[in-house]
């Protein structure tokens, strides 16, 4: 007699595929995983969790409450994603690191150490996030883009340079200061220069590059966050 092939849809646009529910270590019955991943014996998977594609969960990592990890993305190491995140593409999320929430990882982006992702963050491209790092709220980190540390990331978008704090401070390129050029190790002279022009820190607006440029900033790669102020400001 021929085997019946359970199947069940992720909801994807594949439809229906071979899939089966993840036994945890505990002994519970968790949730869907598709044939074609990978989930081992001493991983958790969560009862309304699902990992599909040929994503991989492996060592003692944790996908639980409505998370999802898909397509190539790799969670393990003492990882956990739960909410309702999700990790695909080719990610990494490893070490560590935590993922709830509405947050994203994916493209080729990395999370690991003790960081963590959540709120309706989204971390893309080649991305790291690591060390006791936050991205949170609707921020966006992408490119080559860094955050670690202790950097703290709540909004705005960052891209292509690392960001580095060493201490508990709010990391906002909605917001410059002194500590964040500093962050990104500016030259200490244009730093003192910043300082007196803005004394108490500036908005990224095109009123305020113009006035950084007369004043003999050198700021070109700045210009790039004049594109995350709100729709519409540019006073």
């Amino acid at each position: 007699m021929q085997r019946k092939v359970i199947t069940f849809d992720f909801q994807d646009g594949k439809g229906s595929v071979p899939a089966h529910r993840h036994t945890n270590p505990d002994g519970s019955i968790g949730g869907w995983v598709a044939d074609t991943a990978t989930v081992a014996k001493t991983a958790y998977v969560g009862e309304n969790a699902e990992v599909s594609g040929s994503a991989r969960v492996f060592d003692n990592a944790r996908v639980s409450n409505n998370a999802k990890v898909y397509d190539r993305a790799w969670v393990f190491d003492n990882a956990e994603v739960f909410g309702g995140s999700q990790v695909y593409g080719n990610a990494w999320v490893f070490g560590n690191a935590r993922i709830y929430g509405n947050a994203e990882v994916f493209g080729g982006s990395q999370v690991y150490d003790r960081a963590w992702v959540f709120g309706n963050a989204r971390i893309y491209g080649n991305a790291q996030v690591s060390g006791n790092a936050w991205v949170s709220g609707h921020a966006e980190a992408s490119g080559d883009a860094q955050v670690l540390g202790v950097s703290r990331l709540s909004s705005g978008s960052i891209s292509g340079f690392s960001v580095s704090l060493n201490g508990p401070e709010i990391l906002s390129p909605d917001f410059i200061t002194s500590a964040f050029l500093r962050a990104r190790r500016a030259c200490e002279d244009q730093v003192l220069l910043f300082e007196q022009v803005f004394p108490t820190g500036a908005k990224p607006t095109k009123a305020n590059l113009a006035k950084a440029k007369k004043n003999g900033l050198r700021i070109g790669w700045l210009e790039r966050f004049a594109t995350t102020t709100k729709r519409g400001e540019t006073e």
